[in-house]
């Protein structure tokens, strides 16, 4: 007997430390792109504390692996299967409108089993009528969207959604993804059978028992419908009956160090002004299209005490999107001030990133390259083809990878494409003697791929007039390419003609295509109004100014606060840079992730590669699980600027 009791006793202790262990830990799932520095920086957690869950995670992570992260104060969940908004806010004693202002970026496409999701704290119950007239605003819009898409609601008060059957299912284990007994199944569905199911079957969900009476006592009759509505319905109609309503006139803020009193700075200053002056002419085209904008300008400098001044300013509250400010001392202060009144804050001309990670409020467009380096490899692939040969060049003082071929070479590895490396200044006929050759009925077309270990213009300078003999004297049927970085566009002028013998490709987010009407038009646009040319500088600013306001305003006049749900609806088209948003949590900012390459072919054309919108450049590649290898030490992102 005093066996059976210490067994007893044992498992008890075992099944509580189980217990206490899971509770302490969430789990997260690798998505493409992401590193061990971003997710510590996501969770507000260090790199060592996540390595310590998860032994061998200091060397490499896999997409789709998943993660222990360790729980601060349950701020964060990973969703099961079969549950629902409903159940959540009832477990965490938290309003669902709660957890949908938490997660801007929740949708029905990612509330699924494995997402992460933001749990705020719960609020102190809010006035009865301030709830009524909530629920009514909810469920007004919900039920408009679910007639708009032919979705009948059926006895919603006594079912909690319907489900549609999936392959080869049974009602036992329907039940248990709903948290309802087989009876109560087979109640609310006329004593539906086993036999009887099939794909596509409509099955109606009940309440449990628990439910139902949470329901009846703490629920009015309109929240009693808006809660039995499924998770797809709610979330989209509901943020939607939450908007803001969008003002008459949109008022904008530009925080800018413009050093006006102050000699020294003058580049600076110069570079401050004409993105203003880009700003200007967005808006006198914007004000020719019937949208109406104030425009309140602030010069920020470099002191800390200037933003106090400025966020004091009444006008200031009145905000709809604030552009601006560039110095991370500054954006921390901006950042908090956008949160707290709900408004939408850009920060066009800094890669700091730390506020987007955990401030839905924040626009990141100047992204660092870590950001975009999984899309930069699928167009890389695309670009070069299955059958490739990828040479990386080495300075002799040099020997260490970059960020961007350390990240390539394992990712090369799996998809079974050659590589090899090279010291710049090899003797040429042993770069000529490494090139593969194309097979004479072209049914192998085969590219040999120089990419150089630096972004930097020394080692470009060195290797541009070997590769122009190794071009000369090579095979007729072996194909070249060099492959480089945003940079590059900054010594084109110097070196165009040799970049062009080259065939050379290089990833970017802006560029300055001289060729286009447009910017042609924006050029003759800017000298009548200022009565100079635009400084030569990358990127352009007074183009970046001019498409940033164009972009926002247009996107603000349209959505509202909702723009980062629908910002690939924005009906803008930049001329200079590229904006394709996307949101780096449920909880977090939104940050640009677009990219598109450059080339400059050997018959001296030069054409800016859309992925998105060139349906030539489709991705052949399925790189789901490419590796992120990561050294133990990486305790920063990249915060390289160009032009900044």
């Amino acid at each position: 007997m005093k066996l059976c009791r210490y067994i007893l006793f044992v498992l008890t202790l075992i099944v509580c430390s189980a217990a206490h262990s899971q509770s302490n830990y969430f789990v997260h799932t690798v998505t493409k792109g992401q590193t061990m520095y971003s997710i510590s920086r996501m969770y507000g957690v260090t790199q060592d504390t996540i390595i310590k869950l998860n032994p061998g995670s200091e060397i490499m992570i896999r997409v789709g692996q998943s993660l222990r992260i360790p729980q601060k104060s349950n701020e964060f969940h990973t969703i099961m299967a079969g549950e629902t908004l409903y159940r959540l806010s009832i477990n965490y004693k938290v309003s669902i409108k709660d957890i949908c202002d938490a997660n801007p970026g929740l949708s029905a496409d990612n509330f699924k089993a494995g997402q992460v999701i933001y749990i705020p704290q719960a609020k102190k119950q809010e006035a009865k009528e301030e709830n009524s007239n909530l629920s009514q605003a909810f469920l007004a819009v919900a039920q408009t969207e679910l007639a708009e898409s032919s979705t009948v609601l059926k006895d919603t008060t006594r079912y909690k959604t319907v489900y549609t059957v999936k392959g080869k299912e049974s009602l036992s284990k329907i039940a248990r993804i709903y948290g309802v007994t087989q009876a109560e199944l087979i109640a609310a569905n006329n004593n539906l059978s086993n036999s009887s199911l099939r794909p596509g079957l409509k099955v109606n969900i009940p309440y449990s028992t628990s439910e139902k009476k949470i329901k009846k006592n703490s629920l009015s009759k309109a929240e009693q419908q808006l809660l039995a509505m499924d998770n797809d319905a709610f979330i989209d109609a509901g943020r939607k009956a939450l908007a803001k309503d969008i003002p008459e006139i949109i008022n904008v803020s530009l925080l800018l160090p413009f050093h006006l009193d102050t000699i020294a700075n003058a580049d600076e200053r110069k570079k401050m002004v004409e993105f203003y002056q880009g700003i200007l002419m967005a808006l006198d085209t914007i004000k020719h299209d019937g949208i109406s904008v104030k425009l309140s300008v602030y010069d920020t400098g470099v002191d800390t005490a200037n933003i106090d001044h400025i966020l004091q300013d009444p006008e200031f509250g009145q905000s709809n999107i604030i552009f601006g400010p560039k110095y991370p001392s500054h954006i921390e202060q901006v950042a908090q001030f956008a949160a707290e009144n709900r408004i939408i804050n850009v920060l066009p001309l800094t890669s700091e990133t730390e506020i987007v990670y955990n401030n839905q409020w924040i626009y990141q467009l100047n992204t660092p390259s870590s950001f975009q380096l999984s899309k930069i490899y699928d167009r890389f692939l695309s670009i070069i083809g299955p059958e490739a040969q990828v040479i990386f060049l080495n300075n002799l003082k040099d020997t260490v990878d970059n960020e961007f071929c350390t990240n390539l070479k394992p990712l090369l590895e799996r998809n079974q494409i050659p590589y090899l490396t090279m010291v710049i200044d090899t003797p040429v006929y042993r770069f000529t003697d490494t090139l593969l050759v194309d097979t004479l009925d072209y049914e192998h077309i085969i590219n040999n791929v120089f990419v150089i270990n630096s972004p930097e213009n020394t080692p470009l300078v060195n290797f541009l007039p070997i590769m122009q003999i190794i071009n000369r004297t090579k095979h007729p049927y072996a194909r070249t390419m060099l492959f480089g970085y945003p940079n590059y566009q900054t010594y084109a002028s110097d070196l165009l003609d040799q970049l062009h013998e080259a065939n050379t490709y290089f990833y970017t987010w802006f560029y300055n295509n001289t060729s286009q009407d447009n910017t042609l038009d924006f050029y003759e646009r800017f000298r009548r109004s200022f009565m100079r040319q635009p400084m030569v500088s990358f990127p352009s600013f007074a183009q970046y100014g001019y498409d940033m306001a164009n972009w926002f305003i247009r996107g603000y006049k349209k959505f509202g606060q909702q723009l980062g749900l629908y910002s690939n609806q924005v009906e803008y088209k930049p001329l200079h840079i590229g904006i394709a948003l996307e949101r780096i949590s449920p909880w977090g900012g939104m940050i640009n992730n677009k990219v598109f390459f450059v080339h400059l072919d050997r018959r001296f054309g030069t054409s800016v590669i859309d992925f998105e919108n060139d349906p030539q450049y489709k991705l052949k590649f399925n790189i789901d699980n490419m590796l992120q290898a990561e050294p133990a030490d990486n305790n920063s992102d990249s915060n390289t600027e160009y032009g900044y």
